[in-house]
């Protein structure tokens, strides 16, 4: 009985986290095909790109259970999950970059209109 029913939660959270999947899939194409060249664009993209490749590696994560005549799928999906995330944190770090720039121009326009008035 116990056995069944982990069964049954174990399929639920795989099909939860295909169903995940797909819309991160989804969202991070449309980020990536609706960018205006904007200052954060850049950081942005990077994050798109490094969501896509976590995806597909999570997709060849889960594939390798299932295929055991490709060996070697296992690792391909570490190393794409691997890239997914540094592509990830790139993005985030050039985004913060943008913003930390952004408000160090505002703090000293507001320094510069202070000592002005």
């Amino acid at each position: 009985m116990v056995i069944a029913a982990s069964g049954a939660l174990t399929g639920l959270l795989e099909a939860t986290i295909a169903i995940l999947l797909i819309a991160l899939l989804y969202y991070a194409l449309i980020i990536l095909t609706t960018f205006k060249k904007g200052m954060l664009e850049r950081g942005w993209k990077i994050i798109s790109w490094g969501i896509i490749v976590l995806v597909v590696a999570q997709l060849t994560l889960a594939l390798s259970e299932y295929v055991s005549v490709l060996g070697d799928l296992y690792q391909v999906g570490l190393a794409m999950d691997a890239i997914g995330v540094f592509l990830t944190v790139l993005g985030l770090k050039w985004h913060c970059d943008v913003w930390r720039a952004g408000n160090e121009k505002s703090h000293t326009q507001d320094r510069i209109e202070k000592t002005t008035v």
